[in-house]
């Protein structure tokens, strides 16, 4: 049997979680378990976040698989109802509603049903979902002709948290307050991971941890491990073969690669049908018993190629990132964030639960 393999550590979750909270000591958790927890297995995991006061998904789909997974915590619907039967099924099934539009007001305020809370988003300049400064005070209105003040969660999102410059973050948090000021009794929810890490005077009613969660720097310039965060999936695989090759060989496909030296590649059981993506360069560092070693020429579908020495053999164990390899590493050779490489892991790699 093919060995690539995504450990999900559980263990590393609840502490992942638990430094998030002391963070944020005086703020509720909302942990987002979106697009499959990050990858982590949502309806695997989920118990590893019974701290946390609610979950966060991106769909009414995701929070009813949830639910039948058994998770009877109140789940909030980051991106709200996609169609007026989701609003329905969110009060059938203990949902809470983000109301991100015009429309999503409307069926909201016009709809059979009253929830105990909801999420109102205000756009402060991630010009995303949430109403705009020009409209949000009469959709506010209209919430209000439904729900009182303290049923509603006043949120948004921040754009730039991550960034080393703070300005841009000052400035949503300043719109925030001065749009929530003139509703004092509502509830009021901003931070994201970086939030979390980065700006404490933003941390208010509820937090919404994410990549932080599962074992990632939200930001660039650092690792999960300076923010005491330990990897929550650790991707791994197998040698398949060590052949010997000579200075100038050719290595994959279009020969992009060719052996400097005389020397040894190992083909490794997993490719970009594996969410090993194609764009993952050469020099990319991957763990053989403890040692670093480069991938080399191009990601195929099933294989990629790694330049290692004589004491590599098959059957060695491959670690692609997570434990003993950051994946802030992989990151930075790939050009690209940990969130893209874990959600992208596909469904053919095994699943290993580490719960104790």
């Amino acid at each position: 049997m093919r060995a690539t393999t995504k450990h999900i550590n559980c263990r590393n979750l609840t502490h992942n979680l638990q430094v998030l909270m002391a963070h944020a000591p005086n703020s509720q958790c909302v942990a987002v378990v979106k697009a499959n927890a990050y990858g982590s297995e949502a309806t695997a995991v989920y118990s590893a976040l019974a701290s946390a006061h609610l979950f966060a998904t991106a769909s009414i789909e995701e929070a009813m698989a949830l639910r039948a997974a058994g998770a009877d915590k109140p789940i909030l619907l980051l991106e709200g109802p996609f169609e007026p039967s989701d609003i329905v099924l969110a009060d059938e099934h203990g949902f809470e509603c983000m109301v991100a539009t015009a429309t999503q007001l409307h069926w909201l305020v016009n709809a059979s049903v009253t929830f105990a809370r909801v999420w109102f988003k205000y756009d402060t300049g991630m010009g995303r979902l949430g109403f705009q400064a020009q409209d949000a005070e009469q959709a506010m209105s209209q919430l209000l002709t439904r729900y009182a003040p303290s049923q509603i969660v006043l949120s948004t999102h921040f754009s730039s948290a991550d960034l080393p410059d703070a300005a841009i973050t000052a400035v949503q948090i300043a719109r925030f307050d001065a749009f929530a000021k003139q509703y004092p009794d509502c509830k009021q929810s901003l931070c994201n991971s970086a939030g979390i890490l980065r700006f404490p005077e933003a941390h208010r009613d509820f937090i919404r941890p994410g990549i932080a969660l599962y074992g990632a720097s939200p930001f660039a310039e650092t690792q999960a491990s300076d923010h005491d965060l330990r990897p929550v999936m650790t991707l791994k695989t197998r040698v398949l073969s060590v052949k010997h090759f000579l200075a100038n060989d050719p290595i994959g496909y279009a020969q992009t690669y060719r052996m400097p030296t005389d020397g040894y590649i190992a083909i490794c059981e997993i490719g970009y049908a594996d969410g090993y993506s194609r764009f993952i360069p050469t020099g990319t560092p991957v763990v053989i018993k403890g040692k670093q070693y480069p991938l080399v020429g191009r990601v195929a579908m099933d294989m990629i190629a790694v330049l290692v020495d004589d004491s590599v053999g098959v059957g060695d164990a491959v670690i692609c990132w997570g434990e003993s390899l950051p994946i802030e590493i992989v990151c930075e050779h790939a050009g690209t964030i940990p969130h893209q490489l874990l959600t992208t892991v596909t469904e053919r790699v095994k699943k290993c639960i580490q719960t104790a």
